[in-house]
């Protein structure tokens, strides 16, 4: 049964993450926070180049390792604020905040305690990845227009786990 919509104006809709995936379509631009609908703005095409997730068709399937949220103006408060304490509050091990409209990257990793930290950058200007062994990203190229050729930057992450693929990826094929 899909869920109650009617509501006084002004007012959040609330609803269970079973009726929010019940009502929700791959169109429908929302997000539930702590039983709330809240209502998004189409991601940029530029969002979309930072972030391009594993998804299912209206959720991530098993639990989180790593958030990376584009933040856009309508969002920049939810994301920084709301998002933070909620994955926070879960123990999501990374956040990854990027903003492509004043080009910031800031990446946070829980401490023994539970509790976010800001994580440096390298010397030469690329984050590591705690959950993601072997996996750094120059925060440079986030903002490169156009955005850096895949295959350049896998291999220049790590040449031989990215060739070894490659190999496996044509014997699987009978190449």
């Amino acid at each position: 049964m899909p869920p109650d919509l009617s509501r006084q104006a002004g007012q959040p809709l609330f609803m269970t993450f079973e009726e929010f995936h019940e009502w929700v379509d791959e169109d429908t631009l929302a997000e539930l926070i702590d039983g709330a609908v809240v209502m998004t703005s189409p991601a940029s095409l530029r969002h979309q180049d930072i972030i391009n997730p594993r998804l299912k068709r209206t959720y991530l399937d098993g639990p989180a390792d790593l958030v990376v949220e584009a933040v856009s103006p309508e969002s920049a408060e939810r994301d920084r604020s709301t998002k933070f304490a909620r994955y926070q509050e879960v123990g999501i091990p990374e956040y990854w905040l990027i903003d492509p409209l004043i080009q910031e990257a800031r990446f946070y990793q829980l401490d023994t305690e539970g509790r976010y930290q800001p994580a440096a950058l390298d010397d030469g200007g690329a984050y590591h990845s705690r959950v993601l062994p072997g996996f750094w990203l120059r925060v440079s190229w986030l903002w490169q227009d156009p955005p850096p050729d895949t295959t350049q930057a896998l291999l220049e992450i790590d040449r031989d786990a990215y060739a070894a693929y490659l190999l496996e990826q044509l014997r699987q094929a009978g190449i």
